[in-house]
């Protein structure tokens, strides 16, 4: 399901769309008040992230910060906190007087960084672990926000989801399921293979910008040396699709086929 067209002024959908894009205006207003749009390029970049003390090394696989306030459950102290390193949305071009442009894509980290805050998960990225962690969350614009967490402690497999009962592509509601279990080292290996299958360790994002009536999937990846995030919208049935559809299928939230999207 792909982003439909354009709502008559009068449908209750064009002013969830409207109180949706003021929401997003005011968080960036009040998320950290830099200006992200920079020129003379990527010097110019790490510069500015070295002073800010935000991600300075860009070409770094690890983002361990300790300066960040979180619970027993790394769950930040802060909803202001970003949920992910920044340079993972970065996005570049040029400008109209065809000058090199960097900015970054807040819009979609504070998007995302709200759902998952609501819904009391952990970061994934600032603390060293032994543990081996993908986590799928899925906001579909008029469906339940969903997070799917997997874990592998040594030869121990957990599996955690939740789901709120607002909508993805508003308010993230309040969580209503929130349940774990373990699941078989064979069930991680399946997923290992499809994450080798896509290639996810050396996939890119792409900037998607803000999707009006579709879904965002969001698939992270944390390992002992590594973090990666990669998000598409309403994305076409590839290997992507199917990684986060296998960990779908190892709960029992029973999505029906026509709200999957």
């Amino acid at each position: 399901m792909g982003i439909s067209g354009t709502f008559s002024a009068q449908t209750p959908q064009n002013d969830r769309m409207k109180a949706k894009h003021e929401k997003l205006k005011t968080d960036k207003l009040d998320a950290r008040k830099v200006e992200l749009q920079l020129t003379g390029g990527l010097q110019a970049f790490k510069k500015f992230m070295d002073e800010n003390k935000v991600c300075a090394d860009l070409e770094s696989v690890t983002f361990f910060d300790n300066s960040i306030e979180v619970d027993d459950h790394n769950v930040p102290v802060s909803g202001k906190q970003f949920y992910f390193p920044l340079k993972f949305f970065i996005m570049s071009g040029e400008n109209k007087n065809e000058k090199p442009l960097i900015d970054i894509d807040l819009n979609s980290i504070i998007y995302y960084s709200r759902f998952l805050y609501a819904m009391k998960e952990p970061l994934l990225f600032n603390k060293k672990s032994k543990k081996e962690i993908y986590r799928f969350t899925w906001l579909r614009t008029f469906h339940h926000p969903v997070t799917i967490r997997i874990e592998k402690d040594g030869e121990t497999c957990l599996l955690y989801w939740k789901l709120s009962d607002g909508e993805g592509g508003y308010d993230p509601g309040k969580v209503i399921t929130d349940k774990s279990k373990p699941v078989d080292i064979k069930i991680w290996q399946e997923l290992k293979s499809m994450l080798q299958k896509m290639d996810f360790w050396h996939m890119n994002r792409i900037p998607q910008g803000i999707t009006v009536d579709g879904s965002k999937w969001i698939l992270e990846g944390a390992e002992p040396e590594q973090y990666r995030v990669v998000d598409l919208s309403s994305p076409e049935a590839n290997d992507f699709y199917y990684t986060c559809l296998f960990l779908l299928n190892q709960t029992d939230l029973g999505i029906n086929k026509e709200e999957i999207y």
